[in-house]
Order: C-alpha cells, then structure tokens, then sequence
C-alpha cells in the first residue's frame, strides 16, 4: 500500500511539473515578442548618437542627419514587410494555408496603420517643444524609435511564421 501511495504521489507530482513547464513555455512564449522589442528611449537615444552626432557639426546637419536615416529607415521597413510577404507565398503546403493567406493581407493593413501611428504619436509628443529649436529634431527621433520599435516586432513576427 505505501509503494502504490508512493507511486501516486511520484505521478501526480510528473504532472504537475510537466502542466507548470508547459505553462511556464506558453507564458513566455506569448510575452516573447513584447520583451524582444522592448528598447528604452534612452538606449535608442545612444545607439542613434552614432548615425547621428547630437547637432554635430551644426543643428541643420543634425536634422538632415535625422530626417535621411528616417526614410532609410522606413524604406528598410517596406522592403522587410515585402520580403516576409514574399516567405509567407513561398510557403505552399496546405497546412495553415489560410492563415498565412490572412497574415500577408492584415500585414499591408497593419503596415497602413501603423504608419498614421507613429507619425501622430510622434507629433503629439514633439508639441511638448512646440515652438523650440528642436521640435522638428524631436519628431524625428521619436519617429526613428517607433520605427525601429516595429521593425524589431516585424523581426519577431517572421521569425514566428517562416520556421
């Protein structure tokens, strides 16, 4: 009777362990992509320092520094968006062929959506420095870091769909 009792209590403890792993993998799973993309502004701030020297040489080279890594930017960003279309069509087995089929249709949305997004978060933000010197500096760094906020989460995404 012990040995049985043992033998029970040895099962059930197996599948509590096995139900908290798979708890455990499916929680951090779903988190993963949040955690991915997660950058500080700060951190961005300094990784930008070195593609754009704070107002070095001068305030106007600062700002065309900024506003032509922005549409680097943004066109690093559709040519991902096109690419992981691309490895979404090439993916012909029927398995989830529907929803990849879905997937490529909401990431144009998604992608439309998203760029009204950030660009009037980023202005309400800038009229913090309505009237400064930096306001249009500010725009666009805030600009930059949303952009490099959803590209990261584009990253995840195809990393998810194209195994």
């Amino acid at each position: 009777m012990i040995m049985t009792n043992n033998k029970s209590s040895l099962f059930i403890l197996l599948v509590l362990v096995v139900g908290i792993a798979a708890f455990a993998v499916s929680h951090i799973k779903q988190n993963r992509l949040s955690a991915d993309i997660d950058l500080s502004y700060n951190d961005f701030l300094k990784i930008l320092e070195n593609d754009c020297p704070y107002y070095e040489p001068s305030g106007v080279a600062y700002r065309n520094c900024l506003v032509d890594l922005l549409a680097k930017r943004d066109k690093e960003v559709s040519e991902y968006l096109g690419h992981f279309a691309l490895d979404l069509q090439a993916d012909t087995s029927p398995e989830f062929l529907t929803a990849r089929q879905t997937v490529i249709a909401d990431l144009g949305k998604f992608s439309d959506t998203w760029l009204s997004y950030r660009n009037q978060l980023c202005t309400v933000q800038a009229d913090a420095y309505w009237g400064g010197s930096d306001q249009g500096g500010e725009l666009n760094r805030c600009r930059l870091y949303e952009t490099e906020r959803f590209y990261r989460l584009l990253q995840n995404l195809r990393s998810e769909w194209t195994r």
